[in-house]
């Protein structure tokens, strides 16, 4: 069950927030800042059991929404700049779309074939709220699941 593995898992990073998906598996970890974002485009029922940083236990997403309103209006007030530079052209197989990601200093890493981070993120060196974007495109996206990924690999 999900409170026997919540028992079992370590509590995560000062940072790291889970929550329970409709298929009844933990999901995570999400920063603070993604969660916040979530919640402000209100994706989540004030029902949804989480588990806060630093916590054991699921609780309901209600609960512990002023956490996530604080946080939301301190990021939109000093939002970072998105880095601007410019990956390298890379040679690119026929159909397989190249991808550039945001490190954790805000640096533009890549161009990477799909299945090469998909990859990465199944080993779990790549974070669910990892920014990334095609390599032919401006606007990031967030990694989440992986199915942005599945999709285009």
């Amino acid at each position: 069950t999900v409170s026997e593995r919540l028992q079992e898992a370590s509590p995560g990073g000062p940072d790291d927030w889970f929550y329970k998906g409709k298929a009844g598996d933990l999901e995570g970890p999400f920063s603070t800042e993604q969660m916040s974002k979530w919640f402000q485009e209100r994706r989540f029922p004030p029902d949804l059991l989480v588990r806060p940083p630093n916590a054991r236990d699921l609780v309901e997403l209600g609960t512990v929404s002023e956490r996530l309103q604080v946080v939301q209006s301190q990021f939109t007030r000093a939002a970072p700049k998105l880095a601007t530079a410019k990956a390298k052209p890379a040679a690119q197989a026929p159909g397989q779309a190249q991808w550039l990601y945001l490190d954790k200093k805000g640096q533009l890493q890549g161009p990477f074939p799909a299945d090469k981070l998909l990859a990465w993120f199944r080993e779990g060196r790549l974070r669910a709220d990892l920014q990334l974007r095609r390599a032919d495109q401006s606007d990031f996206v967030v990694l989440g699941n992986g199915a942005v990924l599945q999709a285009a690999a």
